[in-house]
């Protein structure tokens, strides 16, 4: 299968031109090389995915609920993954659930786990920088609506080290 550039998606390769080309006449039209040349470059409108995120940063990794910022969601979609990258070496394991009250709901009773049963987990002994993605989710798939609330609980931890969460969806 061919490369396809996402830029030209008519998948004929766009000429190498030996010499400058003029891309606009003397009176500042566009010439027809112009034309071809800018046509080929232009973006086509819903092939280009488009992505929404959630980020948790966690200082304080004691064990609790409700541990971060409250993130209402902006655009809905579809869960694609979730991943997670300590700032130190992990001396013990860390779990962390993302939880979600849906529009509408009362947040004080319903926190229910985007993961179900599957948390967000860095084992014991993984290294600094290291990504960890989490991409199984309650449901499959698993939407997010406009004006959901997300939050956020640690289920275990050695209250040391800082993580970084991001939570990413398809819209």
């Amino acid at each position: 299968m061919p490369i396809i550039n996402r830029n030209n998606l008519k998948q004929t390769p766009i000429p190498v031109v030996p010499r400058t080309m003029r891309i606009v006449n003397g009176d500042g039209t566009v010439t027809r090389s112009g034309q071809l040349l800018l046509e080929q470059l232009q973006d086509i409108e819903g092939f280009v995915e488009d992505f929404e995120e959630a980020t948790f940063v966690i200082y304080d990794t004691a064990v609790a609920d409700n541990v971060t910022n409250l993130l209402p969601v902006q655009r809905g979609g579809i869960a694609v993954a979730a991943d997670i990258v300590p700032k130190g070496n992990v001396a013990a394991e860390f779990i962390f659930d993302i939880l979600i009250t849906r529009v509408g709901q009362d947040f004080a009773t319903t926190r229910n786990s985007i993961f179900g049963p599957s948390k967000l987990t860095v084992p014991a002994g993984t290294d600094a920088g290291t990504v960890i993605t989490q991409d199984v989710f309650a449901t499959d798939p698993f939407e997010l609506q406009l004006d959901d609330i997300l939050s956020s609980d640690i289920l275990e931890s050695d209250g040391t080290n800082v993580y970084t969460i991001v939570l990413r969806w398809r819209v």
